[in-house]
């Protein structure tokens, strides 16, 4: 029997993109999981350093891993054979950062190893690094991703490590410096954030004090997953031009379209909810504080301002990023 015909212009159906999401057991890193586990576009597999995320074990493949140990990221890759890393393990709580050895921080957030058993597979992939918007010093806001950076404590010290590793030694990489993301529970294990947090303080029957001059590009993780989702999709594409940008090397800012303090975010979250302004005795609810104020307490030095302009970003993704408080309505 004769085979059909096909359109002269048709285009030969692609094979679905091999992704592997580090620190998967993440927050970021279980929402990317969620949404990527049921694209057919993707092959998607995670890592993680202790357990394996519960009731996804045996549809999505996992390797345990250890950022310290070359040997268990070497395995893993080669295993796995990935064409997309999507780099979100780290240590990232500046506190335990500030109080652990450099070293030893560093050997978490400036993973060597990483970047040797990339370069060594056969095809290297491209590698998405999440890092921060601290490798900010906070004096110069709002930042452009060519703004001079100057980190003021080893979390942001250590990220930039990273950015700078890639940027000298593995040129196939997209860089995004992301604010503090807010949103749901995290889908597996029902972690929550900040916003959370907030919500229930906005509805009980305390006072809540809050920062009033520590600002951030607040971002949805909405709005992480569509940017990482739009960069694989690029990756996979036929654009010879698009993908010859990503092999060269990208930094993007990934932040919200509006900065708040996170007094200005409840003010905000407030009004859009009409949660009480006053305590039952006719006090203020929300109390404005200076960073300064508890920085002892907090164990480790913060940036300010550090709002990002995330309008490069935009214009190569070809959409605009929202609000935090935006995404989440």
């Amino acid at each position: 029997m004769a085979s059909e015909e096909q359109p002269i212009d048709a285009q030969p159906q692609r094979s679905p993109i091999r992704v592997l999401v580090t620190g998967g057991t993440g927050y970021i890193g279980q929402h990317l999981l969620q949404r990527l586990s049921g694209d057919g576009a993707c092959v998607v597999g995670y890592t993680y350093s202790r357990q394996p995320l519960p009731h996804l074990d045996s549809v999505v493949p996992s390797f345990q891993m250890d950022l310290t140990n070359a040997a268990t990221v070497e395995a893993a890759l080669r295993e796995f054979g990935p064409e997309v890393i999507v780099h979100c393990a780290a240590k990232s709580s500046p506190k335990d950062c500030e109080t652990s050895e450099e070293e030893a921080v560093a050997a978490v957030n400036c993973p060597v190893c990483l970047v040797d058993a990339a370069a060594s597979l056969a095809s290297p992939p491209l590698l998405i690094f999440l890092s921060t918007d601290q490798v900010f010093s906070g004096k110069e806001a709002p930042y452009a991703e060519e703004s001079p950076v100057g980190p003021v404590n080893q979390y942001g010290k250590s990220k930039l490590a990273f950015e700078n590793l890639l940027l000298a030694r593995y040129p196939c990489h997209v860089i995004l410096r992301t604010s503090n993301v807010l949103g749901p529970p995290a889908p597996f294990t029902g972690a929550t954030k900040f916003f959370q947090w907030l919500e229930d303080q906005l509805q009980s029957d305390s006072a809540v004090t809050l920062f009033h001059d520590e600002v951030r590009s607040f971002v949805h993780v909405v709005d992480v997953l569509e940017t990482i989702s739009s960069l694989l999709s690029r990756w996979h594409s036929t654009d010879e031009f698009t993908v010859g940008v990503l092999q060269a090397g990208c930094t993007f800012h990934l932040g919200g379209s509006a900065s708040f303090s996170r007094l200005g975010l409840a003010e905000a979250l407030v009004e859009a909810k009409g949660y009480p302004t006053t305590m039952p005795d006719g006090s203020s609810k929300l109390i404005p504080v200076a960073r300064a104020e508890l920085s002892e307490k907090m164990g480790y030095e913060s940036p300010l301002d550090i709002s990002m302009d995330s309008s490069k970003l935009e214009a190569f993704l070809g959409f605009f990023l929202r609000s935090a408080l935006e995404a989440a309505h």
